[in-house]
């Protein structure tokens, strides 16, 4: 849990490298500050809400899919860093030792969504509670699941395949790029 990172470009930077250090499939969740400053001490701030993202979860779709199309792929290869693609930042896990991922949580309720894959997740209920509910989160773009709908209850491996290489990629360009 991360609290009280600035709203700018360098608490969002820093947000980005603590992504790069969860696990694939891990948490990260994110929090106002926990202590504000006065005059002469520290003041705690009443317990705030929880902002949760799974990390890295669409990775385990990218690795079937480019091993069931019969491309060689390395887990530690960068996803998403080829030649053709315009990203603006290329995350190189090369030279980092390859972890497995978080360990799968056991004893969730079933899921609504039958054919959209998702990953449960234990969260706290608020930020300084010991208490947690399980959170759905989608496995392509880490957030929490909306509402069930029938009509969103699709495979969307395919929302993922690359049109230049037909591979599969980092979907957001860059892993926590967006407004989290």
């Amino acid at each position: 849990m991360v609290t009280g990172l600035p709203d700018c470009y360098a608490g969002n930077r820093a947000l980005q490298d603590l992504c790069g250090m969860i696990k694939d499939d891990g948490l990260l969740l994110k929090s106002h500050d926990t202590f504000v400053m006065s005059s002469a001490n520290l003041r705690t701030i009443i317990d705030g809400n929880v902002i949760a993202k799974a990390i890295r979860t669409w990775k385990p779709m990218a690795i079937e899919w480019n091993e069931m199309v019969g491309e060689d792929m390395d887990e530690d290869a960068p996803f998403g860093h080829h030649d053709h693609h315009d990203h603006h930042y290329h995350h190189n896990v090369a030279d980092l030792p390859s972890m497995p991922p978080a360990p799968p949580e056991e004893g969730h309720p079933e899921s609504l969504w039958k054919q959209r894959r998702t990953i449960w997740k234990r969260v706290p209920v608020s930020r300084d509670s010991k208490q947690r509910k399980w959170m759905e989160f989608d496995r392509i773009l880490g957030e929490k699941m909306a509402e069930y709908r029938q009509a969103h209850d699709v495979d969307d491996i395919m929302d993922l395949i690359c049109d230049r290489c037909g591979l599969v990629h980092d979907p957001l360009g860059w892993e926590d790029d967006d407004d989290f």
